[in-house]
């Protein structure tokens, strides 16, 4: 980060007010007595304690790195460079301003990575790990940004295309991306930024499938301040990952700043329970940007205190099996952000003005080797504070330089659906070798769609509806490899706690997997894939490409596809649903796993994936004309939550005859009308749109490039729903411009 930041808004840089303290006796050797004692002698930067230097001692402690961060106007000091090129010292490396927004994209669709590039190699040239920083946040935007007249649907794709470009730029290069920074205020409530005001909170979420989309092996963060102990943010935050989570958004971790105050900073018992308290959500946390601003001029005294905070949030991190890693904000206070931003602070990092190691250097070094500075907390003199006192001022726009969806249901023995959403959709074609004519006019009925369920056999309760479908639409073929998207769609979404099934799936012509959304433990040998049900996640998926047998010919697999699905283990009673073209079903559950007696197969449905699709009353399928729209719906799941029916919704949507749509066909704007329902909405959960509406018994929402597989769960007045499935429910869909058709 350059020496002289520009200063955030006042409001955001205002001192807090005095923290109410308490002090915790010490009963033997105390943490800043330790520190105190290691003033006399600091050791050299390149010798710490026992040879081994600050990321070689993380690490054996079985953490991933020991980092920092850096800027490009720091790489001329050669001192300085020649520490921060020392894996053994740090192992990661963080670009402080030079990959966020308005450094990569100063000019919408230009790109600029010269910086990044800079900083990103050196590090990769020296074994080090990079955490990329940062893709969506309030500040340091561009003007084309801040300045521009937006709608919900292109602020959504300038981020989608600002998201592709750099991460796609930075793929293969990056540990981790902060992917969304700052984007709550202290008091818990979402952060006024264009994004939030402008797309609504759905721009997080919306993010975090992007930058999986387009890097799935990056690490996905949340990165914020003032989250590092218990209160309204920290709660947000949490709130948070388990809402992104129960959407089948991915999640990897959730950053946490720490840009403290030394003898304000949250005590290591605090931060502690708070990392566990994370952790417990099913994601890793880090230490992102630590720094412990001083009050100047510094003392003995004050410098013991900084080696204390500093030895609180590590340890910390070190007894946290959930914490990975820990990042300084920068390593040396000639450079540090803090001066030009916090009058009359400085002196917050581990080396001083001279380039020498500090007391909390030498106290860090002492605790990850195992040294008296990491006695156990009992045993030291701490000071707590209140959550509101602790909160640190808003770092400026430096860090970071500072720096949705319905939560799972726990009472509803049958919970809503939670969406997996594509994070990672089939590539979108080049070239599209066969349009689909505009279909006829059709609309579908769940009764059409849905098998009946088959009846269970004694002590075995059929408690899976597993929606399924080859999509009839398909792209490639003339040459090249056809592929055709395999969605499923369980009812009620799978639980741990209720134990997960096992499924094979047999198809009927010879395939592989180019992608897969998420299936667990998965196999594929021959044509059958197995795999088993991942928690919370209802929606799995793959892309199937075919060999020379099976073409694409008009949007149609020609010969048409069939699979046979059946539950294998868990002792789950499958019921089946069908929709989509080209598909066989049969259902089994095997013995096994508690669940007890099988249920006895259904009927196998057949449907060829050539014959025209049903049509049923209430309103007409295929509207006006222009560019073909074939949705393949999955209708035929519902349950009662609190006297209210609700039904999930899935669509597959295919624009000019191949999967996934994308904006060289247009993305249509969809209504969907509820034949039969009184009224629908407002939605629980919608995954994959935008802009989303209700009006009556219709939901209006706004397609998104390369998202074929979109949805909801929708409260549906009027509608019954019997076994697991709405009686008398049909939808139809319109589309100005588009000829749409729904089966």
């Amino acid at each position: 980060m350059p020496a002289t930041p520009p200063l955030a808004s006042s409001a955001s840089l205002s001192k807090p007010t005095s923290p109410t303290k308490t002090t915790v006796a010490s009963t033997a050797l105390a943490l800043v007595a330790v520190a105190a004692a290691l003033v006399a002698a600091p050791s050299p930067a390149a010798a710490a304690i026992g040879g081994a230097n600050l990321n070689t001692l993380f690490v054996a402690k079985g953490k991933k790195f020991f980092g920092t961060a850096t800027d490009n106007p720091e790489l001329t000091n050669a001192a300085y460079v020649s520490i921060l090129n020392t894996k053994t010292e740090f192992g990661q490396v963080t670009p402080g301003n030079s990959q966020k927004v308005d450094a990569t994209e100063p000019t919408q669709n230009v790109f600029a990575f010269t910086n990044g590039d800079t900083i990103v190699n050196q590090a990769i040239g020296n074994g080090q790990l990079v955490r990329c920083h940062t893709l969506v946040w309030h500040s340091q935007l561009p003007a084309w940004i801040t300045g521009g007249t937006w709608t919900n649907a292109t602020l959504i794709a300038a981020m989608q295309n600002h998201i592709k470009n750099v991460v796609t730029h930075y793929k293969g290069k990056c540990y981790s991306w902060d992917v969304v920074n700052e984007a709550f205020n202290d008091d818990g409530t979402y952060r006024q930024s264009i994004w939030f005001n402008t797309i609504g909170k759905a721009y997080i979420p919306l993010a975090f499938q992007f930058a999986a989309m387009y890097d799935p092996a990056a690490k996905l963060y949340y990165n914020d301040f003032s989250n590092e102990f218990a209160g309204a943010k920290s709660s947000a935050n949490q709130q948070l990952v388990r809402e992104l989570k129960a959407a089948g958004v991915r999640i990897d971790g959730v950053g946490f700043q720490s840009h403290f105050i030394s003898g304000s900073t949250p005590s290591y018992a605090t931060q502690l329970a708070n990392m566990n308290a994370f952790t417990a959500l099913g994601v890793e946390v880090a230490i992102t940007e630590l720094d412990v601003r001083i009050q100047l001029p510094t003392t003995a005294a004050k410098l013991t205190q900084q080696a204390n905070d500093y030895v609180a949030s590590v340890k910390a991190c070190v007894d946290t099996p959930g914490c990975v890693s820990v990042t300084v904000w920068d390593f040396f206070d000639t450079f540090s952000w803090v001066p030009s931003v916090f009058a009359g602070f400085g002196a917050a990092c581990l080396y001083d003005a001279n380039l020498q190691p500090k007391p909390a250097y030498t106290a860090l070094a002492s605790l990850l080797a195992g040294g008296a500075a990491a006695a156990a907390p009992a045993t030291t003199t701490t000071t707590t504070t209140t959550a509101a006192a602790v909160a640190a001022p808003s770092p400026s726009p430096k860090p970071t330089t500072t720096a949705s969806p319905t939560p799972k249901p726990t009472s509803t023995p049958s919970p809503a659906p939670k969406p997996t959403t594509t994070a990672t959709p089939a590539p979108k074609p080049s070239s599209t070798s066969a349009k689909a004519p505009a279909p006829a006019t059709t609309t579908t009925t769940a009764a059409a769609a849905v098998a009946a369920p088959a009846p269970a056999a004694a002590g075995a309760a059929a408690d899976r509806t597993l929606g399924t479908g080859i999509t009839g639409s398909c792209w490639g073929g003339g040459g090249a490899a056809a592929a055709a998207i395999l969605q499923l769609n369980i009812n009620p979404p799978p639980a741990a706690e209720r134990g997960l099934a096992s499924y094979t799936i047999a198809v009927s012509a010879g395939f592989t997997i180019s992608q897969q959304w998420p299936l667990n433990t998965f196999t594929l040998a021959g044509n059958t894939l197995s795999f088993t049900e991942v928690d919370d996640q209802p929606n799995p998926g793959l892309v199937m490409q075919f060999g020379a047998g099976v073409d694409c010919v008009g949007g149609l697999l020609s010969p048409p596809v069939t699979a046979t699905v059946a539950a294998t283990s868990g002792g789950k009673a499958l019921m089946l649903a069908f929709t989509g073209t080209g598909l066989t079903a049969a259902a089994a559950a095997a013995a096994g796993g508690g669940g007890g007696a099988a249920a006895p197969a259904p009927a196998t449905t057949t449907t060829a994936a050539a014959a025209a699709p049903a049509t049923g009353g209430g309103g007409g399928g295929a509207t006006g004309a222009g560019v073909p729209v074939t949705l393949k719906s999955t209708l035929g799941m519902c349950w009662t939550s609190g006297g209210t029916t609700m039904v999930n919704v899935q669509l597959l949507v295919s624009v000019n005859g191949h999967q996934p749509m994308g904006d060289v066909d247009g993305l249509p704007a969809l209504t969907l009308t509820f034949n039969g329902a009184t009224a629908v909405g407002p939605a629980a959960t919608t995954w994959n749109v935008a802009g989303v509406g209700f009006a009556g018994n219709a939901w209006s929402f706004q397609t998104l490039d390369d998202q074929p597989s979109i949805g909801g769960n929708f409260p549906v007045t009027g509608i019954a729903c019997t076994n697991g499935q709405p009686q008398g429910l049909t939808l139809s869909a319109s589309a100005p411009g588009f000829a749409v058709n729904v089966q």
